[in-house]
């Protein structure tokens, strides 16, 4: 399948499941010829599609890749019925220094992050050492926060 109709054949399966999502996937973004965005309801998040040979979905910091469409499709529902959420582990120097935490020079902000099932949304970091704050983010931000969450308590 050429490149092209491979791009048309996944937008096609894309607007036919979530027709709400026809008109902006019906436009590339500037610059970018295979890549095509999709903004939450609230205009808060969005989806970005990349489609060359196969399908790469970025939502937040996650990157999700599929070889087809249809492979995507119950991911995606997740995401916008918020089944799945975004959760983001994040190192806040701040916090870190009001604590008397010591975090070592070149530690990134960002420490890690998943999607989970919204049922469980963790309350406290048993993850991330360095981490001292979890910020939730979904499709609809029925779920957004940002709330401390000192690794170990």
């Amino acid at each position: 399948m050429s490149q092209p109709l491979m791009i048309r054949d996944t937008l096609d399966t894309l607007a036919n499941t979530f027709p709400e999502w026809k008109e902006q996937l019906s436009k590339s973004t500037p610059n970018r010829e295979w890549e095509y965005v999709v903004t939450s309801p609230n205009k808060m998040t969005k989806l970005v599609f990349s489609i060359s040979d196969r399908l790469n979905v970025k939502f937040e910091k996650i990157n999700l890749e599929f070889f087809h469409a249809s492979e995507a499709i119950s991911v995606l529902k997740e995401i916008t019925s918020e089944t799945l959420v975004y959760v983001e582990y994040v190192l806040d120097r701040n916090l870190a220094e009001s604590l008397e935490q010591d975090v070592p020079i070149g530690i990134p902000e960002h420490q890690g992050s998943t999607l989970l099932v919204q049922s469980k949304i963790p309350t406290k970091n048993s993850e991330w050492a360095f981490a001292n704050r979890i910020r939730t983010i979904s499709w609809s931000g029925s779920f957004n926060k940002n709330f401390e969450a000192i690794y170990g308590k």
